[in-house]
Parts: structure tokens; sequence; C-alpha cells
């Protein structure tokens, strides 16, 4: 990665002690080698001259070598997530049941997928989201025996709480323990 800056000429090379890739100058005029960067533990990569100076990559950070000083400055970057994982969105539970159980009358079947609790008819009828959070994990859910009630874990607290909510779809969730964080 040679990069001529004036009188010298840059590049990456291994030939220091640590034997790891740093930056490395030649100059035309003295006809000599100098080391100029020391880094140990990882190598130095993608060097790139700009303007005033070369832009690097080391450990998973990025340095620029300001010229024709020398002097070594870290990069602070911030990448805002553009919320694309986040958004609402349409996703098919099917392929991603974790549990299942029947009722205790045997018409419905309840399934935990994607942190969702559903309920489905096992011939006619609506599937109910008995859940629909999109912000909270719900999981290893189990019908009371007159299969009036659901029992399951949710993390909405930040913690995992056990909870109950009536089997139909409506009703509120009523958490039964009382896990704090931390």
């Amino acid at each position: 990665d040679p990069m001529w800056y004036k009188d010298t000429i840059y590049f990456a090379s291994d030939r220091g002690p640590a034997k790891r890739l740093n930056i490395w100058a030649y100059d035309l005029k003295a006809k000599s080698f100098r080391q100029v960067t020391h880094f140990s533990n990882y190598d130095v990569d993608w060097p790139s001259l700009g303007n005033n100076g070369i832009i690097f990559q080391d450990g998973g950070s990025l340095y620029v070598l300001d010229l024709p000083s020398e002097n070594l400055h870290k990069v602070n970057v911030i990448v805002p997530l553009d919320g694309v994982r986040t958004r609402p969105r349409w996703v098919k539970a099917e392929k991603l049941i974790r549990s299942f159980t029947i009722a205790p009358n045997g018409k419905r079947v309840l399934f935990g997928a994607r942190g969702d609790l559903f309920t489905v008819p096992v011939k006619h009828g609506n599937t109910r989201d008995l859940t629909r959070t999109s912000k909270a994990r719900e999981m290893l859910p189990a019908w009371s025996p007159n299969g009036k009630w659901i029992a399951y874990v949710t993390d909405r607290t930040g913690e995992s709480q056990m909870a109950i909510r009536p089997s139909g779809g409506g009703g509120k969730e009523i958490i039964l323990t009382n896990r704090k964080l931390g």
C-alpha cells in the first residue's frame, strides 16, 4: 500500500519487532526507513492517503495519521441504527414455533412462536394472537385445567416473570411473580 506524500513514501510493513503490519516511511532525500506507528496487538489494515493524512483501521478502530506532523489520532465513529430490524413488519411464524400444547377440550392448539402466543382451532375458526407484543417475549405457554387461562413466561418487565391471561383473547395479562431488575 505505497502512499506518496511530498518527499516520503508511506507504506504498511511488518518489518518491526512486533511482527505486525504498521505504517512505515521511506524518506526519498535521506534514503532511510523509519517506523511511524507502533501497534503490537493487531495489523494496520487498509491505509489510505488523503489530502492531509493517512486513515487506516487497527483492531476494529479507525485512526488518522496527520501529515506532515505524523501525529496519530483515533477517530470516534458513531453509526446510528436505521431501525430496519426493529420496524414493524409481517413475518410468518409457522416455521418459528418453539412450543405447542392442545387445549383440555381438544378444540384449540396453543403455540409459542416468535415471542408471541397464538391459539389455533383444530377445525374451523380464527387464529388468535393472545399477546401481540413487539417489545416483549412470551414463551413456554400452558393451558389451565379448565381451559379458561393461559400461563406463560414473559420478559415484559425486563426480567422473566410468570403471567396468566384469558385463553379467549380478551382480558389483560396478570403478572404473578415480582422479580426486580438488578
